[in-house]
């Protein structure tokens, strides 16, 4: 648990950042038991935060439920890949 929210981002922007670019993160969950993640990328939003070409992956059991932030694709109980092209932005 990270705080009420189920389970910890695979990335994790801290939430006092102002300025902050990532391009061509891959988030991937491959767990043996039901572990479930609320989101596979947590950053603060602002005008400096920028996301860019991300995929995410859930195998096995388990999942993340979104993808950014609160938003995106489900990969929980379905094995599957959910991509952002840019954030914020659109979903592709």
């Amino acid at each position: 648990m990270s705080g009420a929210t189920p389970g910890y981002a695979g990335y994790k922007v801290a939430d006092g950042v102002q300025q902050h670019k990532a391009i061509g993160l891959g988030i991937y969950s491959f767990f043996r038991n039901e572990v479930i993640l609320e989101n596979a990328i947590e950053t603060p939003q602002g005008d400096g935060i920028e996301i860019i070409h991300t995929v995410n992956f859930s195998g096995r059991k388990g999942g993340i439920k979104h993808h950014l932030n609160g938003d995106g694709i489900s990969t929980y109980k379905q094995p599957a890949g959910a991509r952002f092209y840019k954030w914020p932005g659109e979903e592709k």
